[in-house]
Formats: structure tokens, C-alpha cells, sequence
């Protein structure tokens, strides 16, 4: 086997919180618990893991439930549309929705961007595969069968990951009481290994329970002058507005049409404009603000300090109506706002995640109807 232990020339360690399949599962694409992950793996004074057979397993579950999802969906589709009084096929209404592929390839970029990801050695496949066939721990007999192999190959795999350093704390998360012991202790025979191998493993049932160990979560007030002072910088005007360029121009969006010859310059609301160009951008407000202290006592070095934030953006621009039956139009000007959820690090500025574009609130009116003037007077 190979020689996994840390060479004393590598840099000092950190604990490290190797996360189940049945505890990631749990968690939904919006949950904050993503940017606590980010923010930890940004800090650098702990690491969020998975093994390689996790990624499987998550990828593989939520392929199921999307399709099976998409199915049902397809299938109630087209039977309205048998009771509608057209000739046309009903595929030309149907609602724009991620194919499988397209889901499945969020999912992997959510898990790889907020989680390290273990390798699967042959090592831990084999053994993994070995203890189904002897019904060892955390395979286990099921009636004249056996079951556990993929359960028996992460087990594997913490152990690897806690034999690099034997010094290095490592946590291993699983609601699976089942397989790998209940009362938050493991089965005898799994806590003997950890004993034998003379590594620091702690089985913890409770993610929160878990993340306390290397984080914390702290109130952060909406007028914090540090907090001010990062959103409204140069350097992240400058960011947001790359992030805006590099992940909407060009692209369909949705977004108003901008017409000062309504009452209501915004009162158009088109789902498909195509060949999006920015022309102008600024941040409304911001909300949800959060602090994440990353590391412990026993951490090299003091906290590191996250923040978080959703920040509202207005949005001008031009772009090309699009209809199924016309094609592309002219050039129009079009406004909207978007929410994105930013962490600000120790000299760094990252987006967590991106809404979709959105109608203007009445708090955002003003704001937006001077934006649009100066984008019309633009456009000509």
C-alpha cells in the first residue's frame, strides 16, 4: 500500500471533516451551509471532504430524483396539452427546465467547489469489497446476501485520509447509524482500527456538531463599517461587474423592456431577450449579512474571518427580443436586478451563488429609473 503519511517538509495540519453521503444529501443547493464549506476551504485552517465514492453516490441520487421528477413533469405536460384546442406540438410551450445532464453537472460543480474530493484508491475498492464478502464492519449481512461495499470503502478511505498525519484530527460525519455505529460511538470493532492504526478519528453524527469543531457562525450588523467598506470598494465594483459580464453577456436572460413612454418605464416583462451586452451596473443594497470564524483553539494562528453577504444589483443593458415565431428583433434596452451572495476573505471577493433575474422592488425604483435614463440616452 502506498505510503500516505505526511512528509515533516509538508505544511503544518489541519483538522479535517470528511462528510458521509447521507449528510450531504440532506442538504438543499440553497442552504448557507455551502458558504460555511467555501469559507472554510478559503481560510485554509480546515478542510471539508468527501470521499470519491460519496461523489458517486450523491451524483448518482440526485440524477434519479431529477429525472424521475422530470418524468412526471413530461408526462402531465402532454396530457394537457391533449385538452388544449390547437394543432401545434406541445413541446414549443414547454417550460424551460435543466435537462438531467445539465442538473446533474451544478450538482458535481456545487459539491467540487465547496468540497475536497478524496481519491478512491484500489486499495480501499478492494477492501471495501472484501468485507461485504465476510460480513466485516461497516458491510454487514442482509438475509442470505451481503451489503456495505461502498459503505466499507469510505470507512477505507477516512482511514487513509487520518493515516497522513496521525497527529492531524480528522471528523467523520454519518447519520448511517446502522453501519457505522449508534450513540454517536463506532461498533467495537471499527473504534479497535482507529485504536490499531493509532490515528485520530472522532464519528460524529450532527453536521452542526461538526462544523463547531473548526467554525462559527457570528452576528454581523447591517451597518458593520467593515463590512460597508468591502461592498461599496473599487475592487468590488470591479468584481461584480466581471462576474456580470463573464456569466450574462451574450447569453438569454430575462428582463424589462425599457419604455419611458409608460407610465411605468419597466412594466414589460420579457422571459427571453437574447445577445445580452452590459452597459451599466450598480449595487442597490445588501442583506443577510453573516461572519464566519474559521479555525479553532488548536489551529495554527488565529480565526480567520469570513464575510458574507447578499448583494442586490441593478443591471442595464441591450439586448435582441426573442419570440418562436419571429426569431431575434432589434436591439432594445433592457433592465433588471440580480441577487448574489458574496464572501469576502482575507483580500478576496467571491460569489457563492447567483439568483435569477428579477423585477425591481419599489424600495429599488428610483434607482433604477435613473439608471434607465442614462442607459436610453445611450442607446439613442
Amino acid at each position: 500500500m502506498a505510503d500516505l503519511r505526511r512528509k515533516p517538509s509538508q505544511e503544518p495540519c489541519v483538522p479535517t471533516l470528511i462528510l458521509d453521503t447521507c449528510v450531504v444529501t440532506a442538504l438543499p443547493w440553497n442552504s448557507t451551509v455551502w458558504e460555511l464549506f467555501r469559507a472554510v476551504r478559503a481560510a485554509g485552517t480546515g478542510r471539508i471532504a468527501i470521499s470519491e465514492m460519496v461523489l458517486i453516490e450523491l451524483l448518482a441520487q440526485r440524477g434519479r430524483e431529477y429525472s424521475s421528477a422530470l418524468d412526471k413533469a413530461t408526462a402531465a405536460h402532454q396530457a394537457l396539452w391533449k385538452l388544449q384546442f390547437v394543432d401545434i406540438d406541445g413541446t414549443h410551450v414547454w417550460p424551460a427546465v435543466y435537462s438531467p445532464e445539465d442538473s446533474l453537472q451544478k450538482w458535481e460543480d456545487i459539491y467540487r467547489q465547496t468540497m475536497e474530493v478524496l481519491p478512491l484508491t484500489r486499495e480501499a475498492a478492494v477492501e471495501g469489497l472484501r468485507r461485504e464478502a465476510h460480513r466485516l464492519r461497516p458491510a454487514r449481512a442482509s438475509g442470505k446476501t451481503a451489503t456495505g461495499s461502498r459503505d466499507a470503502a469510505i470507512w477505507m478511505t477516512v482511514l487513509e485520509q487520518a493515516k497522513v498525519d496521525p497527529t492531524c484530527p480528522v471528523y467523520f460525519v454519518s447519520s448511517n447509524v446502522t453501519d457505522f455505529g449508534p450513540n454517536g460511538k463506532l461498533y467495537p470493532d471499527m473504534a479497535d482500527e482507529v485504536s490499531a492504526a493509532g490515528v485520530s478519528i472522532e464519528y460524529l453524527t450532527d453536521l452542526d456538531e461538526a462544523l463547531s469543531r473548526i467554525s462559527r457562525r457570528e452576528d454581523l450588523a447591517h451597518d458593520d463599517e467593515g463590512l460597508a467598506g468591502r461592498v461599496t470598494a473599487a475592487t468590488t465594483t470591479q468584481a461584480l461587474w466581471s462576474f456580470i459580464v463573464e456569466s450574462m453577456e451574450g447569453q438569454q436572460v430575462a428582463g424589462a423592456v425599457v419604455d419611458f413612454d409608460d407610465e411605468d418605464p419597466f412594466v414589460e416583462w420579457e422571459s427571453a431577450w437574447s445577445d445580452l451586452q452590459v452597459r451599466m451596473m450598480e449595487v442597490s443594497s445588501w442583506s443577510d449579512e453573516a461572519s464566519y470564524a474559521v479555525g479553532t483553539a488548536d489551529s495554527p494562528g488565529s480565526p480567520v474571518r469570513t464575510l458574507a453577504v447578499t448583494v442586490s444589483i441593478l443591471v442595464g443593458g441591450e439586448a435582441r427580443r426573442w419570440t418562436r415565431r419571429m426569431g431575434t428583433g432589434d436591439v432594445e434596452p433592457v433592465a433588471f436586478a440580480i441577487d448574489l451572495r458574496l464572501l469576502f476573505g482575507h483580500g478576496s471577493i467571491s460569489v457563492a451563488s447567483a439568483g435569477e433575474p428579477r423585477t425591481f422592488t419599489a424600495a429599488e425604483d428610483d434607482a433604477a429609473t435613473a439608471m434607465a435614463v442614462r442607459l436610453c440616452a445611450d442607446h439613442g
